[in-house]
């Protein structure tokens, strides 16, 4: 800049056609103080042609610019048509966008009176060039600017028209490889950071372009003063200089960048007046993939500058760079996405710091984000340092230059040789005689540079900042204080793929995108409560939110449909603008000036109504001086407070005292929850997790690292929720909204919530906004239209989208409120089919189980066809019977054709391995209970939970088809032949006692026709093997071989009877009366007289069928016997046995084992006790499926309840018996006459071959005949009308089915008889036999019943 300031004063300043003097940009850079900067980030997304990438930017920039006048910048109102605006005519200096200058050029657009209705109409056009003046890139091939002035013009008051033979704008322009490089020496080389293994910079820029010579002077004072403008720009474009969107491949965007508008805030605080906007997309195909390999295309968006108040990087340039790189082994990869707020206020915080989360992702779901702190050159290279001129200086040599030539640099600077490369022979007169002092350089000073002490978690992107306690403190740890105001903030956002070595904080130099923000430091802000009288008088506190000194909403009208809590006034954390006092502030220049950091007065400004007390000073104000009386001061709504209430006021306090008559003076003045300055405090999102709770969709986590929220909808669909925010304050102003959106996502307007007090929520401290994104087209025209098609959708599929809730200072950033959005091809609920674990049994298959034995159906349903969403599915079972589809599949023909389910069963979610919700697994699980031994027809549906209830206009969705299946329920028994099979319980005679009572039972069902008739057959035997040698040796104690047995004998026709027999007492049969084939319960006691009974098929006589004769035979026959089961008590080693269907010929000793053979036949529930049973205790027993916990042995013949001896022979069957309580699931007739007298089959589950079979339509019983397990035949019986009964099967004439427990009613329909005739000449009937009764009749009457059918009868 000195350069150009001495080429002005010699008026020798002239321009060579291909050059450009590096005076005549640095002065123009410096006047129109740039656009001042304040937000970017840029992404890219591959477009499906080869190595063709669509970028887009989003950005900010300061509103009440003059847009239009400089760097060839355009803009345009869509309302008022398509022609681009501009006026490059004004003056080189900036101009306040109320001077009459800038409202004489319609050119020139300050967004001063822009109403917030039309922002979305305008579009700014960043071209590329370089200069304030709009210059064309450096080297120009055709030496003609597209813009020139008129000759003989040096400025551009008298305006600048267009070359028309500049019709190759910027044509062969380039920028320098290096940021150094001031587009003055020969070579153009590049000077990259240099990193180690560890990412850390071993060689920065600044060290390769020193060695290169390119930070050496480029000129001498000599030369300056002279005038002769040797030097002059001409390899390439400064980046000092350079704006425009560059690709990385030498090329650039010609046509402009065009910056649509999106928000324009229209504040006139430090925190506002800002636009912000998301570019047009726009195309760039690359040479090649990669330019090296291994490296990405850097591709960047400049421009100058930032603001000029910046504590850090002020009037620095921005570069927001982006790596480019089209990898053949990911063809769809794109960028990382990144959004910020464009300037984010935060509070000095103790240690450990305050923390904020920078939010982004990667679209590609596979993918991973890293987050780093910038470079150099990735902040924009170079500031613009101020000197003492006035002036500033882009680089070391021209800094230096600047300062010395006017004196005002330090001697060493200034003489010493080759330090500056000045003209040595005048070094004299660069002897330092003015002030300011100004010091040397210093790269970590006038280079950019981060903000100090600030960190960033590589993994999670929370940054960290150590700012000190407040404003003149450091922390705990020493860090601090550093000074309020605005900081610049660049992070780079890198790409990981799941291969990727990741080092986790090191950099790999592939796919990243910037995120460039801006910080405001400031001390925390207080408010005075509801208490005070909070109207702006008095003394005032600014921030840097608040020119008036208020905070709040208000309570009448405002931005919001219903009114706020109302403002109050600041009274902590404030100060003043320097422009409140100082009218000749530049706004760009404006600031706070922020008071002492120990602020938080409320007696200075808080206007707290007085109360006199007339108390003394003791009972107010702890510590006090104790004059007789006072007067008291104040009063606050705090509950906690202990003071008795003023009358008209809750609660009162001391916020100062004085004696009667005395001016009142802050003795103790509020402190801690009693301060009526009162600290502000962040909202937060409501959500379904909050007290209260809210609609807000929930954080994946809420704690580092963070996951955002999940929704999920179909491409095709709208995607929409709410999203609400709370703040607890007393006095609240709140603000919901986002860094960033896709196009066409809509965040609505916002609405107060009027409060739910059952909820916890104060009226007016809520709002709440929706958020919409609408499936869209792009027309031909360019235009976006509403589809509701999948394909044309050009929504994209992942995406996530942050907001965040505000009260314009503390904001939810740690975590923002991040909501992941997947738009997923259009599906339905269908079963799943990938197995093991998200298998489903296929359709018809039969679950076999038994009683007390859990069955379980594992059914598996799935919507989402990615690994990222899972919708609300389910699985339910169909409750209604719809032929053809529920049931549906083999096996499901009659009776089987109507669905009932077991009363006791039901869904078991069960957790597969990932927890998963969709797939959703479940499993139908059944145990059965007693009265549930049937058969059952299942069937199950899927559906989408979020579809319930369905409406004609959206029905629900289930899956296409149904899964159907059986579930038998089925008793097991024991299979002997005659070839006498070993089935032996070896531990039962050890536990029973000699001397006590003893019984034992079964039930059994002995097969007809032996080989040989008559047979005695051995049901179950207590046997003994004694051998004990005598002492002499000769004889031997072989005791008893058979002490306790029941035994089957059939004759020859096929009757037969059940013997009790001991070798004791002998045999004690019963009636020859019983059939084989049958089921028949047997049971002996003995008591301990030796006394006891035989009983065959009951105790007591009962069980008949109702009006039926008797075909059921019981027996009692008394029997005596000593005989008892050996359990050699005596203390030898001899073994008693109990053997089921085995005869005790096997092996044993004597010959009268051979009296009874093996069982053939099927025996069940063998029980036996030590102690006699009653004959009442008998028949509980018979019918009893429940255990007795007084049986020493009980064999269900379940798997854990068999003989602990089985031989592989013996089968286990599945049977019913008759104490099994069967099912009836169908009629062969369901209609029948109601005089009865009709046979019909019956079918069912668990039909016993029993003489108590019987069937019941209603109460009334009738016998039946038994067919198969499955199938008996019935009589029905009579009834007096017509009706419905309900048709039921027992066993054993006690247990009825309970179609309750099995879900299912069978019925059959009893109707009056009728005579049918078709018509035709044979039809009807004759009675004529009725004509004898009417022989001696004189009158005759008759009648009847007629249903004529219509219609004539048959020809």
């Amino acid at each position: 800049l000195g350069i150009a300031r001495a080429l002005f004063r010699t008026g020798k300043m002239s321009v060579a056609r291909g050059f450009l003097s590096l005076g005549l940009v640095l002065l123009f850079a410096c006047t129109a103080s740039a656009t001042h900067f304040r937000y970017g980030t840029v992404k890219w997304v591959p477009t499906g042609v080869q190595n063709e990438a669509e970028f887009e930017l989003k950005a900010a920039f300061r509103k009440d610019y003059n847009w239009g006048a400089f760097f060839k910048e355009k803009w345009r109102d869509l309302e008022d048509g398509t022609e681009w605006k501009n006026d490059l005519g004004i003056a080189p200096a900036l101009l306040p966008c109320d001077d009459p200058e800038v409202a004489a050029r319609p050119g020139i657009q300050c967004f001063g009176n822009t109403a917030e209705t039309y922002v979305k109409n305008y579009e700014i056009l960043f071209p590329t060039g370089m200069g304030v003046a709009g210059h064309d890139l450096v080297p120009n091939n055709d030496t003609l600017d597209y813009y020139i002035f008129p000759p003989g013009i040096n400025d551009k008051s008298e305006g600048k028209v267009v070359n028309p033979a500049a019709d190759a704008e910027n044509t062969g322009g380039k920028i320098c490889e290096c940021r150094f490089h001031k587009g003055v020496a020969d070579a153009d080389i590049p000077c990259p950071e240099a990193y180690n293994s560890q990412g850390e910079v071993i060689a920065t820029g600044y060290d390769l372009a020193k060695s290169a010579g390119l930070t050496a002077p480029s000129f001498s004072l000599g030369e300056i003063g002279s005038g002769d403008p040797t030097k002059s720009v001409k390899t390439c474009t400064p980046w000092s200089e350079v704006f425009g969107f560059f690709y990385g491949d030498g090329t650039f965007n010609s046509d402009g960048v065009v910056l649509q508008v999106t928000n324009i805030d229209f504040e006139d605080t430090l925190m506002g007046n800002f636009f912000r906007g998301t570019s047009k997309t726009f195309t760039h195909t690359y040479p090649a993939a990669y330019p090296k390999v291994g490296q990405p295309y850097t591709a960047f968006f400049t421009g100058g500058n930032r603001i000029t108040t910046l504590n850090n990087n002020a009037d620095g340039r921005y570069r927001l760079e982006i790596n480019v790189w089209f990898r053949s082994d990911y063809p769809d990869n794109a960028s990382p996405i990144s959004s910020m707020i464009p300037l984010l206020p935060v509070p000095y915080t103790p240690a450990p710091g305050l923390r904020f989360q920078v939010p982004a992702y990667d679209p590609d779901p596979e993918d991973s984000v890293r987050f780093f702190l910038s470079t150099q050159a990735e902040m924009g290279g170079l500031l613009a340092n101020p000197d003492n001129t006035g002036g500033h200086a882009w680089h070391i040599d021209v800094y230096r230059n600047n300062i010395c030539s006017e004196k005002s640099g330090p001697a060493v600077m200034c003489i010493q040789s080759g330090l500056s490369g000045l003209d040595l022979e005048a070094a004299s007169q660069y002897v330092q005689v003015n002030t300011p002092f100004k010091s040397d350089w210093n790269d970590d000073d006038n280079l950019p540079h981060t903000p100090p002490d600030i960190s960033i978690d590589p993994v999670t992107g929370v940054v960290t900042w150590r700012t000190g306690d407040d404003m003149n403190t450091p922390d705990a740890d020493g860090y601090g204080p550093l000074p309020t105001g605005f900081y610049n903030l660049v992070v780079m956002v890198e790409e990981r793929k799941p291969k990727d070595n990741d080092g986790l904080g090191i950099r790999n130099n592939q796919v990243k995108v910037p995120i460039d923000f801006l910080l405001y430091l400031y001390p925390p802000m207080h408010y005075c409560n509801m208490d005070c009288d909070n109207t702006p008088t008095g003394p005032i506190l600014q921030t840097m939110v608040s020119r008036d000194g208020l905070y709040g909403d208000s309570s009448v009208g405002g931005t919001y449909p219903l009114s706020g809590t109302g403002k109050c006034k600041i009274c902590g954390g404030g100060g003043m603008y320097l422009s409140t006092n100082d009218t000749k502030v530049r706004a760009e220049d404006d600031d706070v000036l922020f008071y002492g950091n120990s602020l938080n007065n409320g007696t200075v400004y808080c206007n707290v109504p007085n109360i006199a007390t007339g108390e003394p000073i003791e009972t107010c104000c702890l510590g006090a001086a104790t004059p007789a009386t006072s007067v008291e001061y104040g009063f606050v709504s705090n509950p906690d407070f202990i003071r008795p209430p003023t009358p008209g006021h809750e609660y009162q306090g001391c916020l100062g005292a004085a004696p009667i008559g005395a001016a009142p003076e802050s003795i103790v003045p509020y402190s801690g929850i009693y301060d009526v300055c009162n600290v502000n405090m962040p909202p937060y999102f409501l959500t379904p997790a909050t007290t209260p709770t809210g609609a807000s969709p929930l954080l994946g986590t809420n704690s580092p690292p963070f996951e955002p929220a999940y929704v999920s909808y179909n491409l095709g669909q709208s995607a929409s929720f709410t999203l609400e925010a709370y703040d607890d304050d007393e006095c609240v102003e709140i603000i919901l909204s986002e860094t960033g959106m896709l196009v066409n996502m809509e965040l609505g307007p916002a609405e107060r919530i009027e409060g739910r007090e059952a909820d916890g929520i104060e009226p007016m401290k809520s709002v709440r906004r929706q958020f919409t994104w609408n499936p869209y087209k792009t027309e031909a025209d360019g235009t976006l239209t509403y589809t509701d098609s999948a394909e044309e959708d050009e929504r994209e599929q992942y995406s996530v989208t942050c907001f965040f809730a505000s009260d314009s200072y503390l904001l939810t950033t740690y975590p923002f409120h991040c909501i992941k959005i997947e738009l997923l091809q259009p599906t339905t609920v269908g079963w799943c089919d990938t197995p093991p674990l998200y298998d489903n049994p296929p359709i018809g298959q039969v679950y076999t189980t038994y009683l007390n034995e859990e069955v379980c159906i594992d059914l598996c349903v799935k919507k989402s066809l990615t690994n990222t969403y899972r919708y609300n599915v389910g699985v339910r079972a169909i409750t209604t019977t719809v032929p053809g589809v529920a049931p549906i599949g083999p096996g499901f023909d009659f009776p089987y054709d109507d669905l009932n389910y077991p009363m006791s069963a039901g869904f078991t979610k069960f957790q597969d391995p990932d927890n998963l919700q969709d797939p959703f697994v479940t499993s139908y699980c059944f145990t059965p209970g007693i009265g549930e031994e049937c058969v059952f027809v299942v069937c199950f549906e899927g559906v989408d939970s979020d579809t319930i209830p369905g409406t004609d206009a959206t029905p629900e969705e289930v899956t296409a088809d149904n899964k159907c299946y059986k579930i038998e329920v089925y008793n097991r028994v024991l299979l002997f032949d005659e070839d006498a099979d070993l089935a032996e319980v070896t531990w039962l005679t050890e536990s029973l006692t000699p001397s006590g009572g003893l019984t034992a039972s079964l039930w059994a069902k002995p097969k007809c026709g032996g080989d040989v008739l008559p047979v005695n057959e051995t049901l179950i035997v207590f046997g003994s093997n004694r051998d004990i040698p005598a002492p002499n040796g000769i004889l031997v104690d072989d005791g008893l071989t058979v002490r306790n047995s029941i035994i089957w004998s059939e004759t020859e026709t096929g009757i037969g009877s059940f013997i009790y027999f001991d070798e004791a007492a002998g045999d004690f049969p019963s009636k020859v009366a019983y059939q084989c084939d049958l089921w028949h319960y047997i049971a002996f006691t003995i008591n301990e007289d030796n006394t006891g009974t035989l009983f065959v098929d009951g105790a007591l006589r009962g069980y008949d069928t109702v009006g039926e004769i008797d075909t059921h035979i019981m027996d009692a026959v008394p029997i005596v016997t000593p005989s008892r089961p050996d359990s050699h008590i005596d203390g030898d080693d001899t073994t008693g046995f109990f053997k089921i269907g085995s005869g005790c010929h096997l092996g044993e000793k004597k010959a009268s084992c051979s009296y009874a053979m093996g069982f053939n036949g099927h025996i069940d529930e063998v029980r036996v006790w030590d102690y006699a049973l009653t004959a009442a205790q008998i028949d509980e027993d018979m019918f009893s499926r429940l255990p007795d916990p007084t049986a020493v042995l009980e064999l269900s013949m379940v798997p854990s309840s068999l003989p602990d001896v089985l031989a592989p022979s013996i089968e286990i069957q599945s049977m019913a018996y008759p104490v099994l309580t069967p099912c009836v699931v169908g009629m062969e007739h369901y209609v029948g006459p109601t005089v009865g007298g009709c046979d019909t089959m019956v079918y069912g589950w668990g039909f016993s071959e029993s003489t108590w079979l019987k069937c019941a339509f209603d109460d009334q019983q009738v016998p039946a005949t038994f067919v198969s397990p499955t199938v008996m035949t019935c009589e029905t019986p009579g009834t007096n009308s017509p009706q419905f009964m309900v048709v039921t099967a027992s066993n054993n004439g006690a247990h009825f089915t309970n179609n309750t427990l099995i879900g299912k009613d069978t019925k059959h329909l009893f109707m009056d008889s009728v005579l049918y005739t078709d018509g035709g000449d044979a039809a009807g009937a004759a009675a004529d036999a009725v004509c004898h009764d009417l022989e001696d009749a004189e009158q005759v009457s008759f009648g009847g019943w007629f249903c004529p059918k219509c219609g004539p009868p048959p020809s």
